[in-house]
């Protein structure tokens, strides 16, 4: 089985190979550079193993949350692959990816991500101990996180948003946290395992502030839907 996986929904980008069990990484740090990144990333991953973009059993791609401008690059780039060679497209949320990670470096699961939104606000989940998620990807100011109706309470801490959190909601001070983990393609193909292939034409962005503020709109006085 050989899975190539691209993650853009945050500032920098990586792109994956999964070989069988073997499994190799590009990773680039240069800030919202997505587009000009992933091909050459992705040749520098297929070209030495004489691989090309036909030979692929399937496609990963992160659908967000995250940066809009990233997350449409890489489901652009993860569309145009799976419809011109008819390659199944295995859809990921970024969350899920960074629970792996602080998995990976060791938190207890089952972890809350708490991923810094700007404007005050996080993007969060909670994750088991396989990436799967527990709760539905979620937009909140940090102090208004309801952790009260988590279906069990968090054992950990991920993300660049812990900081606001713990300033926040001070009874989860005592949980370890990992503010540093790392959105990486290589955590999301163990995650397309959890995903069933979807069809390349209507896959969408996860862009759940564009979803929160719709439905803002919608309860708004005055309007009737």
């Amino acid at each position: 089985m050989k899975l190539l996986s691209l993650e853009t929904a945050s500032e920098h980008c990586s792109v994956a190979l999964q070989q069988g069990d073997v499994i190799q990484q590009q990773l680039q740090r240069d800030a919202r550079k997505h587009a000009e990144h992933l091909l050459p990333m992705i040749h520098r991953l297929l070209d030495p193993h004489g691989l090309t973009l036909a030979t692929l059993d399937g496609i990963v791609v992160d659908i967000g949350p995250g940066s809009f401008t990233g997350i449409r690059t890489g489901i652009s780039m993860a569309q145009g692959f799976a419809l011109a060679l008819e390659l199944p497209l295995y859809p990921v949320v970024s969350l899920a990816a960074l629970a792996l990670d602080a998995l990976a470096a060791g938190a207890k699961a089952p972890v809350l991500v708490v991923q810094d939104a700007r404007m005050g606000e996080c993007y969060w989940v909670l994750a088991d101990a396989r990436g799967r998620l527990l709760t539905p990807p979620a937009l909140h100011r940090p102090e208004a996180l309801p952790l009260a109706k988590l279906p069990q309470p968090p054992a950990s801490l991920a993300g660049s948003g812990v900081k606001q959190l713990l300033e926040s909601q001070t009874n989860l001070q005592s949980l370890p946290t990992f503010p540093d983990a790392l959105l990486q393609a290589r955590h999301l193909l163990p995650l397309a395992d959890l995903s069933r292939p979807h069809n390349a034409e209507t896959l969408q962005p996860l862009y759940v502030r564009n979803q929160v503020a719709d439905e803002r709109a919608r309860v708004r006085p005055g309007n009737r839907g």
